[in-house]
């Protein structure tokens, strides 16, 4: 009879922060999702900050990875950093 997981290491798999198929590896070298918290570490801002340009158009969406939980993709947020907001929104406008 296999051993049963501890609650916290079936917690990170729910999470998607350990690969079931290869116990101990992570699912990829880079984290592909950001919290609030890495992200404004990241650009330097504040939350109110990215929220306000998020609206208008000028910085990355935000993904909904559950109940009152969101995340920002980390390949969005490294571009946005790395051209700067306008060029950014100019590169991902609609219209």
């Amino acid at each position: 009879m296999a051993a049963r997981q501890s609650s916290k290491a079936t917690r990170a798999n729910r999470r998607g922060l350990r690969d079931t198929k290869r116990p101990g590896l992570p699912l990829s070298p880079v984290k592909e999702l950001l919290l609030l918290d890495e992200v404004t570490d990241r650009a330097r801002l504040s939350d109110t900050t990215l929220w306000r340009l998020e609206k208008v158009g000028r910085f990355p969406k935000r993904v909904k990875i559950g109940f009152k939980r969101v995340a920002w993709r980390a390949a969005e947020i490294d571009a946005w950093i790395a051209i700067g907001a306008d060029a950014w929104a100019a590169s991902h406008s609609t219209a």
